[in-house]
Parts: structure tokens; C-alpha cells; sequence
């Protein structure tokens, strides 16, 4: 609401100051100065924590943004808190727009360019947090472009207000108008000069409060130096020290062990899992985190996650990469490089390609599948798919790479199906000559959530995708083969459309070493209603 206020100085500094008290009133009241409080003292203990506790290894980028933009925004917020709340009954002093542009833009410039970048830092660092809290569901998925349109949009026009304001001002200013604005809001030199000295004395309680978390870190950090539980024992024979309370992930990384971790160690992957070759009575059960992640890829026995497992005792580990390998390794694209993503997959197989080999010669064959799927790649290039794999006579595809709109996402998959399709018909009649019978394929469509990053060997490196999901999409396009359908589409992709299923067939099948079943639709053809629309 205050920066709604801010925007009303585009029109006039009196609707500006006319519209505060409409717009403030709600963080006047006993119930919004509380739900502030709260909201400093939450972010103020989550600093602390963070200082205190926080394990900095290998956090993310963004995380370290929103730490740093976090910790800087009290220390620049706190004289316009002090000015503008705080002192104000003790001084009788009476803001309003008049008194605050007069500061910022006549009395103290530099304050007003100080305030300014506070106001973009403090939008920049509640919306950094908003964006990665809610980045996992679907819905926002769908709608961050609009959502990025709406956190530009709000700041920037508050600043043009801010500065539309402060130049009318400036324009209207005299010496008579100086007096009367400093006079109804009582600006006084012991009222300016009581805003610097406390900003000064908060800056140094700030610094205390922000050093003692530190101070606490550190002192745990050598407690824990002397709290010793045993001993990690690597295959290439070197011996490290475990202490008490520290991961696994994190001993390799204080030792500068290259070790992978593609999610950073939250436990949502299964790279940084380790071997326990000795030892493994010291350890603790695996926690609730942990034992999904291993029960989903069915580890064997003896396999733990690094980022998760606390010793306790003497240990000895096989990790994922070889302890003495090169740095260099654990960045080396298709090795660890993946991120996780929901997109559309598209499995697309060439019926009858066994007996076509047996019905022409090798160069002839080679020719056709040459067209089949020279056809097949325009059709998924014009409809902004990507190739991401080849398999003999079969290819898979993904859609959503580069696109965060989950319907946009799919329209333009069942835009790939139908041009290949069409394309498919055109180079029959092209190859009539060629063919006993017509070329034919079928194809599977599904939506999910998978691991995209590069794979294969290092000389041929692709960007793919695997998981479950992928799996799946897999499984659909052989269905194609008993459903009698060329394609066939997973009511999770359909979903995503909103399309109504009522009046197709549904089926299912089982997937192995699965408990749900996986519903689906067959088609002859994509309908042509479903393919309007981005």
C-alpha cells in the first residue's frame, strides 16, 4: 500500500499526500504496527539462525542473494523507521508527503537516493523469497511471466511517483513555503540531530546482534574441532577426522574432496550417495527424507546419501566419484549438469522397421529412415520441440525447455503430433514408389516432472531428460502397438489443457514395480479444437 502511495505522486503531490491517509491507515491501527513488529522479529531471528547455524557450503546463488539483501536492509531501513515512527511523538513531529520530499529532495538529497535504493532492495528481497517459495506449484508455474510483469511494474511506478512528486516540489519551493512546511511538520535541529545520533546507535546494536551469531558460529566450530566421533577412510587410503553434527557431504567439501551433489545437498537427489563398505553400525537409520529418496531409485543395501548422513563413529565410504579424481570432473557437462523441470515427452517409434530392412536394401533403407525422420525433427523445430534422443528406428522429444507456461507447453506438443503427422502423409505419397506400404509410427505423449541436464559420453554430449516421467511416455508408446490407436496421451497431459475426456475411451496400464495406475486416452488423429490457442 505504501508504494500504491508512492505511484499517486504521477498525478499530484496533493492526491499523493490526500491518498496516505487512506492507504496508511490499515499499519496505523494496533493490529497492523503488530503484524510489523512480528514481521521485523521473524526476519531478525531468521538472520540470526542463519548466521549462527546456517551451513554456507555449497549454497546456492540465489539463497546467498537473499541472505546478503536480507542482512543489508535493517541497516538501511532503520533512520527512516527512526524519522519517520519512532521519534515522531517525542519530537511532535507531523510527517507528510510534504515534510518527506521536502528531506529528500531540498534538505538531504542523499537521503533520498538512500531511500530509494532501500525501497528496491527490500521489493528485491521479498520477491526473491515469494518467487522460490512458490516456484514448485503448477499454478505459478503457469503465470510467472504476469507475476514478474506485476513485481516490475509496482516499484518502478512508485519510484516515478516518488521522483514526479519530488520535482513539483522542488518547483513549487520558496523560502515562505520552506518555513511553512518545516513549521506545521515541526522540523527541528534537535529532531534531525536525534534521527542521526540513534541511526548510529542502532547501526552499533545491529552490528552486536549480527556479531554474536558469529561469534556463537565460531566458538561452536572449534567445540566441535574437539568433539571428534571417529574417522572417514577412503579407498585411496587417506583418513579424515569426523566431528560431531557434520555431514558427510560437508567433511568432503571441507577437505576439498569433489563430490557430487547436483541439488546442493537438500536431499532431493541421489548423486551424492555413497557406499558403506565398514562401519555401518555407528550410523543412525537413515531419516524420512533420505529413505524416499533411496527407496524411489530401489538403492541397494549399505548405499546412504552424504548430504544426510551424520557418522557417528569410524566409517569407511566408497563414494559416487572417485576420491583422487580431478575437480574438473564433477563439472564435466552429462556428468552431474541436470536441474529439475516439468515438461511434455514425446516418444515417437517407426512401425514395421524390421521388415522394411527385410524387404530393401541396406542404402535404400537408410535413405528412407533418412527422410522419416529429417521430417520428423522439422515438425518438432517448427513447433518448438527439441530432439532428445535417437534410437534406432524411435526418437524422443521434449517440449518446455525453454517455456514455463505448462498449457503453452502442451499445445505446441499436440501442434509437434499433428504436423508430424502431416508430414508423414506428404512423404508417403513422396516415397509411394519406394514402399510396399505406407510408413507408419505411433506415438506416446505424456507430462511430468523429470531431470533435464546433458548426457552421453564427453565427445557427444545431448541435453536429455530422465526419471520416472520419461519412463512412462515410454510406456504409452508401446501401448500404441495394443491399443491399435497411433496415439496414444496420458490423462496427466490432458490435464494440463483442461480438456474434457467424457467422451474418448479411457485406459490403463500398470507400470512396473508401481503401485498406481497410469490412466490414458488413444487417437487417430489430434483434434483440431485442441490445437488452437498458444
Amino acid at each position: 500500500m505504501h508504494l500504491v502511495n508512492h505511484s499517486m505522486g504521477l498525478f499530484d503531490i496533493h492526491w499523493q499526500n490526500a491518498a496516505r491517509k487512506w492507504l496508511l491507515a490499515p499499519w496505523n491501527t494496533p493490529v497492523g504496527q503488530m503484524l510489523m513488529l512480528v514481521a521485523v522479529l521473524t526476519h531478525l531471528v531468521n538472520a540470526i539462525w542463519v548466521l549462527a547455524r546456517r551451513n554456507m557450503l555449497g549454497i546456492a546463488g540465489w539463497e546467498w542473494r537473499q541472505i546478503v539483501s536480507g542482512l543489508l536492509i535493517p541497516l538501511m531501513l532503520v533512520q527512516h523507521v527512526l524519522a519517520t515512527d519512532v521519534l515522531v511523538d517525542r519530537f511532535a513531529v507531523d510527517h507528510d508527503y510534504y515534510s518527506i520530499q521536502l528531506i529528500y529532495w531540498y534538505l538531504a538529497p542523499d537521503k533520498g537516493l538512500w531511500q530509494a535504493v532501500t525501497l528496491l532492495l527490500v521489493w528485491y528481497h521479498g520477491c526473491l523469497g515469494i518467487h522460490y517459495w512458490l516456484r514448485v506449484n503448477r499454478w505459478y508455474q503457469g503465470q510467472q511471466s504476469y507475476w514478474l510483469g506485476v513485481a516490475v511494474f509496482i516499484p518502478v511506478l512508485a519510484l516515478a511517483g516518488f521522483i514526479a512528486s519530488g520535482r513539483q516540489l522542488v518547483r513549487m519551493l520558496d523560502e515562505t513555503l520552506i518555513a511553512t512546511i518545516k513549521a506545521k511538520a515541526n522540523l527541528t535541529g534537535d529532531y534531525f540531530s536525534a534521527v542521526e545520533n540513534y541511526t548510529s546507535y542502532a547501526w552499533i546494536v545491529y552490528a552486536f546482534i549480527l556479531l554474536l551469531p558469529l561469534i556463537v558460529r565460531g566458538l561452536n566450530y572449534f567445540w566441535l574441532r574437539q568433539q571428534t566421533v571417529g574417522q572417514l577412510c577412503l579407498a585411496n587410503g587417506q583418513n579424515i577426522r569426523l566431528f560431531r553434527n557434520t555431514s558427510l557431504l560437508d567433511t568432503f567439501r571441507q577437505h576439498g574432496i569433489p563430490h557430487a551433489a547436483i541439488c546442493g545437498g537438500r536431499g532431493r537427489c541421489t548423486t551424492c550417495r555413497v557406499l558403506i563398505t565398514a562401519g555401518e553400525a555407528a550410523l543412525a537409520p537413515p531419516n524420512a527424507v533420505e529413505k524416499q529418496a533411496l527407496d524411489k531409485i530401489s538403492a541397494p543395501a549399505h548405499t546412504r546419501l552424504a548430504c544426510q548422513l551424520y557418522p557417528t563413529g569410524t566409517i569407511s565410504v566408497q563414494p559416487l566419484l572417485s576420491p583422487d579424481v580431478r575437480a574438473s570432473a564433477s563439472k564435466r557437462p552429462g556428468g552431474l549438469d541436470g536441474h529439475e523441470r516439468e515438461v511434455a515427452i514425446l516418444f515417437l517409434d517407426l512401425r514395421d522397421s524390421t521388415r522394411l530392412g527385410e524387404q530393401r536394401l541396406p542404402y535404400d533403407v537408410l535413405f528412407i529412415l533418412n527422410q522419416f525422420f529429417a521430417e520428423m525433427t522439422a515438425a518438432l523445430h517448427e513447433t518448438e520441440g527439441h530432439y532428445a534422443q535417437f534410437a534406432g528406428d524411435g526418437l524422443m522429444a521434449l517440449y518446455g525447455l525453454t517455456e514455463e507456461k505448462h498449457m503453452r507447453i502442451c499445445r505446441q506438443a499436440l501442434k509437434g503430433v499433428a504436423l508430424m503427422q502431416e508430414k508423414l502423409k506428404r512423404l508417403n505419397g513422396v516415397l509411394s514408389s519406394e514402399l510396399l506400404a505406407p510408413l507408419s509410427c505411433g506415438i506416446g505423449l505424456h507430462f511430468g516432472r523429470v531431470i533435464v541436464g546433458t548426457m552421453g559420453p564427453p565427445a557427444a554430449q545431448i541435453i536429455s531428460a530422465i526419471g520416472d516421467d520419461v519412463n512412462i511416455a515410454a510406456r504409452l508408446e508401446q501401448q500404441s502397438k495394443v491399443a491399435g490407436y497411433p496415439i496414444i496421451i496420458s490423462s496427466a497431459f490432458l490435464s494440463i489443457l483442461e480438456i474434457d475426456t467424457h467422451e474418448w475411451a479411457s485406459y490403463t496400464m500398470q507400470l512396473k514395480g508401481k503401485t498406481q495406475e497410469i490412466t490414458f486416452y488413444g487417437f487417430y488423429e489430434i483434434p483440431e479444437s485442441w490445437l488452437l490457442g498458444n
